[in-house]
């Protein structure tokens, strides 16, 4: 009972991971701040529930006498030491709140690390996980192709989803000719995390369109499971269904084109082309690959041109050299630099990027004060170059523990989305400081060591 009721709600994680649904229990500054309050997310329940039967679970092991369900590791000892430094950044933090508040945050995703290192194949498995995460991925699209041809929010505030409109500032739009035209969100509370969302998905996609519809399907309470999943994305064990998948398959890549993400779609498109070139080794997978190219080029050639003056505006040198996001992103890191060189070793606290900011700079606009749009340098803020430097360890650990294990690296596409969190941590920082881009980044530390694990065993 406890293994199924597992299963239910880490898949029900997955598919509500793009929803910003929360309760906000305080915030620290008189405009709404997202960083500088405190709040729970309907998704850190569900990691919450997680994580306790799993210790429930190892609690009824150690009792009986059976072997321990974690074994550490030296990417877990790192992982420690970190959290023990950024604890320790947390007696150097202007706002105590925030600082404890962000190191449960980081305790709770270290352990949902932990979870999916340890019961990938045993509470879950890889086939179902890429489907939960695709049919999320497809509801997302849903939303945001509406929201863009509308021009506005849904009403969907329920789900978390942000008021949109051209005329609220902070706002992320594209201004061609005067008129203002909003990016699409869904329900994230921005389009470069929802761009990232869309292109894990196109990951997954592609993964169960060449691997997971060649596994036999299992017996038991699953197949009901894997059966709802299989027709809501498009992943039939026939030829007929094929066509399901193409029509998922635009309608993540059309929400995507709609973020005008720029950074995150480049390098998601190049690394996602690696990948398939690298597949192309295996005769077997040319055809389909050379399918779902067409349909990749075809699709964004039709956009493009259907959509020409909002495209090439976004894309043009002249807007990535002059943008406000450009010139924001340069004044960020300068403040970054500055707190990184009066507190080089333990940082100012974690979580306390922007309230510092806002402390130092109040008279900017309020909706100016982020957090430094560079993962490395954020954490290098809040938890000292030493915090930097084990984190970073820990990293190149189960990053260096993936490409070692037999597993061909053309199967483990974890690789490849590892180095697009990796290279777009360069230039955004939702995947530190975020609901949505923690959890998938998380996830997706955890599945890759996951992997280099079960090759090891």
């Amino acid at each position: 009972m406890t293994f199924q009721l597992e299963k239910i709600i880490f898949y029900a994680l997955i598919f509500c991971l793009p929803l910003e649904a929360r309760h906000i229990f305080y915030s620290f500054s008189q405009s709404f701040n997202e960083w500088l309050s405190l709040s729970f997310f309907a998704t850190d329940f569900l990691v919450l529930i997680l994580l306790w039967l799993w210790l429930y679970r190892a609690g009824k092991k150690l009792i009986d006498q059976e072997r321990r369900p974690l074994s550490w590791r030296q990417p877990e000892i790192w992982l420690a030491g970190f959290l023990f430094v950024s604890l320790s950044s947390v007696a150097l933090a202007d706002n105590r709140w925030l600082a404890v508040y962000g190191w449960l945050k980081l305790v709770e995703l270290a352990g949902l690390f932990l979870y999916v290192r340890s019961n990938l194949n045993k509470i879950f498995n890889l086939k179902i996980f890429w489907q939960a995460y695709v049919a999320g991925a497809v509801l997302q699209s849903l939303v945001a192709i509406a929201q863009f041809f509308k021009q506005q929010s849904l009403g969907l505030k329920w789900l978390g989803e942000s008021p949109l409109s051209p005329d609220i500032d902070g706002v992320a739009k594209i201004v061609v000719g005067g008129a203002k035209i909003i990016r699409s969100y869904g329900l994230a509370p921005h389009p470069n995390i929802l761009a990232a969302i869309l292109v894990v998905a196109i990951f997954g996609l592609t993964w169960l369109f060449l691997f997971g519809r060649f596994e036999p399907p299992e017996s038991g309470g699953e197949s009901k499971i894997k059966k709802f999943f299989a027709r809501v994305c498009g992943i039939g064990m026939t030829k007929r269904e094929w066509a399901i998948f193409g029509t998922v398959f635009i309608i993540i890549l059309a929400a995507l084109f709609f973020t005008f993400s720029r950074s995150i779609m480049v390098i998601g498109f190049v690394l996602w082309l690696i990948w398939l070139i690298v597949l192309c080794k295996n005769k077997n997978y040319r055809k389909p690959i050379l399918g779902i190219f067409l349909l990749f080029a075809i699709g964004y050639s039709l956009l493009a041109i259907r959509y020409w003056p909002i495209f090439a505006n976004r894309f043009s040198a002249d807007t990535l050299i002059n943008s406000q996001s450009a010139s924001l992103r340069v004044h960020y890191n300068e403040v970054a630099m500055d707190l990184i060189f009066n507190n080089p070793m333990l940082g100012i606290g974690q979580g306390n990027f922007v309230n510092n900011f806002s402390q130092y700079y109040s008279t900017l606009g309020t909706w100016v004060f982020q957090p430094v749009h560079n993962i490395y340098l954020l954490i290098a803020s809040e938890t000292g170059l030493i915090g930097l430097f084990i984190f970073l360890f820990f990293l190149a650990l189960v990053f260096s523990g993936a490409l070692r294990t037999g597993r061909p690296a053309a199967e483990n596409c974890f690789i490849y989305i590892y180095c697009f969190i990796m290279l777009t941590g360069l230039t955004d920082h939702f995947w530190w400081d975020l609901q949505q881009g923690q959890i998938l980044f998380w996830l997706m530390l955890g599945f890759l060591s996951a992997h280099s694990s079960m090759d090891r065993a």
